[in-house]
């Protein structure tokens, strides 16, 4: 009776998994096809297309990528320009975006204190607060200080030290043995010393796998640049604008080129480090 209980089970459990396997593949073949279609209509003419939008290309125009250079351009900022200005502001804002939670999290995780408590609230609460609620405001203090359009300054804005990255950087620094840090402190190691020689490199998995997923999210971003740097237009901004203009001089091969070539650096980045990603972060936390 256990027994057939058992295979009834292993049964049910094989019929779930099967399920899931083929609901996920559905998925996977949804994401991948538009992909592909893009891909293969990059090499077609403009009448090819118009005339044929489903079917592969008679002629393949390889060179369609090599104009698509010169040719996709949004005022005096052609595509070379647009992933220049991408390539600078994800580097700018990523450093802001990684090291302020990491810092804010290390202070809250292992210097109790009246303060962390609050502070650690107050960055859940500022996660629940709508930013359409604080967007007309802020916009205006942006303006002001004079930090739209400006490379040098827009790192202020991802240095708050608060949002998903500082509950993940708490969560890790929570679990961190504090031993280390005692003995180094035996030997007159201060607090910086502390941070900086012993806690970080203990956490340079970590930081790794959250500066490889924020740079592919800040490279993919589209409102920070519409919003605050439009006379900068990054590959995200500039083929969103070239497809505007395409509504009254269609070439559409040539913006379904700077799509596929704006996704080639994150399809590199993730492959390259999809395995540190993966072994490094989970689903409501880290491992360190």
């Amino acid at each position: 009776m256990e027994k057939n209980i058992h295979n009834i089970k292993t049964l049910r459990q094989k019929v779930f998994v099967w399920i899931a396997f083929a609901l996920f593949t559905l998925y996977a073949i949804s994401l991948v096809v538009p992909f592909l279609c893009v891909f293969v209509n990059s090499f077609k003419l403009e009448r090819d297309f118009a005339s044929n939008p489903l079917n592969f290309p008679e002629t393949w125009h390889f060179e369609n990528y090599v104009k698509a250079f010169t040719e996709l351009k949004i005022g005096n900022t052609n595509l070379i320009g647009m992933f220049g200005n991408s390539v600078l502001l994800t580097v700018i804002v990523t450093i802001p975006s990684i090291l302020f939670p990491c810092f804010t999290a290390y202070v809250v995780a292992k210097f109790p204190c009246r303060l962390t408590k609050p502070i650690f609230y107050m960055a859940l609460f500022m996660q629940l607060i709508p930013i359409v609620g604080s967007f007309p405001a802020f916009y205006r203090l942006v303006v002001t200080l004079r930090i739209k359009n400006n490379f040098a300054l827009i790192w202020i804005l991802y240095a708050s030290g608060t949002g998903l990255n500082f509950f993940l950087f708490h969560s890790f620094f929570q679990g961190l043995s504090w031993s280390y840090a005692e003995a180094a402190k035996v030997d007159g190691a201060g607090n910086y010393r502390v941070l900086f020689q012993i806690m970080l490199p203990q956490a340079k998995a970590v930081l790794t796998a959250l500066a490889i997923t924020s740079l592919i999210g800040n490279w993919n971003d589209y409102m920070l640049p519409f919003l605050y740097m439009d006379k900068h237009p990054t590959i995200a901004l500039g083929i969103y604008q070239y497809k505007l203009l395409q509504t009254y001089r269609a070439n559409r091969p040539m913006l379904f080129c700077g799509i596929i070539l704006s996704i080639v650096p994150v399809l590199v980045l993730f492959a390259a480090f999809s395995k540190t990603i993966m072994e490094n972060t989970s689903v409501g936390g880290l491992k360190g």
